[in-house]
């Protein structure tokens, strides 16, 4: 199985404020209205959930990453509770392999990037 690249992520919170973030992408997730990438951040060194429109930039870095206990999508879907995309009405669509949630991040990103102000890779 191919071993998946860190991502480097600039992104615009909901305050307006920019940042850059190195993440281990999990899967992607739509949610009716919205995309999001669900991710293990090196920075914080915890799980975080990212609007897929609020991303400014992305790219793939050199460097890859292998499963490790405590990072995994598996242990970050019990702590999201009772709502998750699983639930929702037939039609949700999701990703769970990090190199699936990579490829839809960039799709999403591409495909938003003439609405949205440019957007796009790196």
């Amino acid at each position: 199985m191919p071993i998946p690249p860190l991502a480097l992520l600039q992104y615009r919170d909901l305050a307006e404020k920019t940042s850059e973030r190195v993440l281990r992408p999990l899967g992607c997730f739509y949610w009716g209205k919205v995309w999001t990438l669900s991710a293990w951040c090196e920075r914080r060194s915890d799980f975080r959930t990212f609007r897929i429109d609020r991303v400014i930039k992305f790219k793939a870095l050199e460097e890859r990453f292998r499963d490790e206990p405590g990072k995994t999508l598996a242990e970050y879907i019990p702590l999201w509770g009772s709502q998750t995309p699983l639930d929702f009405q037939p039609g949700s669509r999701w990703t769970y392999s990090p190199l699936a949630a990579f490829d839809t991040l960039g799709r999403v990103v591409e495909e938003q990037g003439s609405e949205a102000g440019g957007r796009g890779c790196l």
